[in-house]
């Protein structure tokens, strides 16, 4: 498996210019406990999140999965369908929280720990710089060759509440940011119910993971 991380490594870095270090992203905390195996020196960095944005947020770009219905009383598909896509985007937080808190107890996380590096992204965005540069010692880069200057104009990418003037989501350019731009608390204006669920299914697993939470 080695040898296959290296090739791959070795094909994507044909990309890169020489002296700069390769950047691979995944969307999920899934195969956390398999990666080293493939890429033994590489540094791990995991960004967590209060679930209660991840669920607004997905839930406005509309990032569900489709599903099936057994439906035998067709008068009752409204109060089925509604609230649906929020349970299932809780329980798939709630599902992504309890497989980072057993990977954090995996002798390979702790083989590995000072090649893992745990952020929050509400701490990024309280202070992006402060957080930067303990991520640039973590592992082990010069912070003076960091552009700080590009760090403070840096925009949004692929935001679900910051759009393109037609309307979609931008991951290809930064979409600038304006004062209007709040990341943290978009569940405030959940409904009892809404937060009821997200206690019943994602609660647990969120204080778990290390946000303890209130309303």
């Amino acid at each position: 498996r080695r040898y296959l991380g290296d090739a791959w490594t070795r094909y994507l870095l044909s990309f890169v210019d020489g002296d700069s270090r390769l950047v691979m992203k995944h969307p999920g905390v899934d195969n956390n406990d398999t990666t080293f195996n493939y890429f033994p020196d590489a540094h791990m960095i995991i960004l967590t999140r209060d679930g209660r944005d991840i669920v607004s947020s997905a839930l406005k770009a509309g990032f569900v999965v489709p599903r099936r219905w057994s439906i035998t009383r067709p008068w009752k598909l409204r109060h089925l369908l509604a609230g649906s896509d929020f349970r299932v985007l809780c329980k798939m937080y709630s599902r992504a929280a309890s497989d980072l808190v057993r990977f954090r107890d995996l002798p390979v996380a702790s083989r590995y720990s000072d090649q893992i590096h745990e952020l929050r992204y509400e701490d990024l965005v309280a202070d992006r710089v402060s957080m930067t540069r303990a991520l640039l010692t973590g592992l082990g880069l010069d912070h003076d060759r960091y552009d700080w200057e590009g760090l403070e104009q840096l925009g949004v990418r692929g935001s679900s509440y910051i759009r393109t003037e037609t309307g979609a989501m931008n991951f290809g350019s930064n979409v600038e940011v304006g004062a209007e731009f709040q990341p943290i608390g978009r569940w405030a204006d959940w409904s009892s119910s809404q937060r009821r669920t997200f206690d019943r299914v994602a609660g647990a697993a969120m204080r778990l993971l290390g946000y303890d939470y209130s309303w």
